[in-house]
């Protein structure tokens, strides 16, 4: 699934980790300017800086790490989803309803 936010997951990740942009662009096998462009973009968007450029190593911002943490939780909320979406599409659980007659039903359930 690769949607916008797990990109700009990968690239603050990746930034965390490297603390430079040129070394996060390889790890992610993009190109300097392709990531610097998606990065910028996302703060334009967001109106707030995601990375401190200024130091060395650059290092995410306030805003940054909790943009990070956000997209994070999204992250694995949304594996969980699919988790789940696949366990009930292969009958792991669900929901599962059985029609009995009045007569029968009250042999085996009781209020």
């Amino acid at each position: 699934m690769a949607t916008n936010y797990s990109r700009i997951l990968s690239i603050l990740e990746a930034i965390q980790s490297f603390g430079n942009i040129t070394h996060a662009a390889k790890h992610l096998f993009i190109t300097q300017p392709a990531l610097s462009r998606t990065l910028k973009n996302e703060e334009e968007k967001l109106n707030v800086t995601l990375v401190d450029r200024t130091t060395k190593p650059i290092q995410l911002t306030y805003a940054g790490a909790e943009y990070l943490r956000g997209l994070q939780n999204i992250d694995t909320a949304t594996k969980q989803l699919v988790d789940k979406m696949n366990d009930i599409s292969q009958s792991k659980s669900g929901q599962l309803s059985i029609g009995l007659p009045e007569t029968l039903g009250t042999l085996f359930y009781h209020n």
